[in-house]
């Protein structure tokens, strides 16, 4: 099977000023271990291959500002697979990122699966995320999105929610829930098969393009013109300006995994426990 991680790597990791700034969001820093949270999460996809998997190429996704910076730590990782570099002209959340992705997957391979994580976590036990990334993988069937769910260790209201039910590995996702009030999220992790929402998310590119087409057919249009119009370099990627900015900004969350039961899509959930941190 062919995966095609997707890094998405456009934020401004406000959260850790002043040591993350707009030009040096915390992706791009050393803040545990030797090498930079993008990194990691370059070399955690790279972990993902084995006899049965393949990596197709590695798509990041990252904007004009911080171009020079992923060029120069993918350098310093040696990579041996693929990568490309799509430039958004604008931040629009992760829908358009992912649409855009979507779109540059389709050229290489339409039937690769996509691996899609942010660039900015930190994953402590590389085993557990990997056995975890292998059972999304392999219940990434058409019309199917697996996300992993992190296992709540107290009722945060700074992250998203999934209810699911199942016995298995791979559960059943019923519902999603962003960032809730206290007592909610109280109530959430007592009742339990709750889990945080991780913005990692296992599909294929003809799912994801699908989906976002009758969901927000404004963001489909516009980035997919933008994409037809996009120019290339030696080493970057770049949609059309003006086409892409017309786009409206959403995230994967609110524009297609809110709505997904309502089109027929499958989402399922792997838990990881692997001592996670966004």
């Amino acid at each position: 099977m062919k995966i095609t991680p997707v890094i998405l790597c456009g934020g401004s990791g406000t959260r850790l000023w002043p040591l993350s700034r707009q030009h040096y969001p915390k992706q791009f820093l050393k803040l545990v271990g030797d090498t930079t949270l993008f990194q990691q999460s370059i070399s955690r996809a790279i972990a993902l291959e084995n006899n049965d998997i393949q990596i197709e190429e590695i798509l990041i996704v990252t904007n004009e500002n911080h171009r020079f910076l992923v060029l120069e730590q993918l350098d310093e990782l040696k990579l041996n697979e693929p990568a490309r570099i799509l430039l958004e002209p604008e931040p629009k959340n992760t829908a358009p990122a992912l649409t855009l992705a979507a779109l540059a997957a389709q050229d290489s391979n339409p039937d690769s699966v996509l691996v899609v994580t942010p660039a900015d976590h930190y994953v402590k036990d590389l085993y557990q995320f990997t056995q975890a990334m292998h059972e999304a993988i392999k219940a990434a069937q058409d019309k199917t999105i697996v996300t992993l769910g992190i296992t709540p260790t107290r009722p945060d209201t700074g992250f998203g929610y999934i209810h699911y039910v199942g016995e298995g590995v791979v559960k059943n996702a019923l519902s999603f829930k962003e960032k809730p009030k206290l007592e909610a999220a109280q109530h959430m992790i007592d009742e339990g098969q709750h889990a945080w929402n991780g913005g990692m998310f296992i599909l294929r590119s003809k799912t994801w393009l699908d989906a976002i087409q009758l969901s927000n057919a404004e963001i489909y249009k516009s980035v997919r013109n933008a994409w037809q119009s996009k120019k290339a370099d030696q080493w970057f990627e770049r949609p059309d300006e003006e086409l892409f900015k017309q786009s409206p900004s959403d995230s994967i969350d609110y524009a297609v995994m809110e709505k997904a039961k309502d089109q027929g899509i499958n989402v399922k959930l792997v838990l990881l426990n692997a001592g996670w941190s966004d």
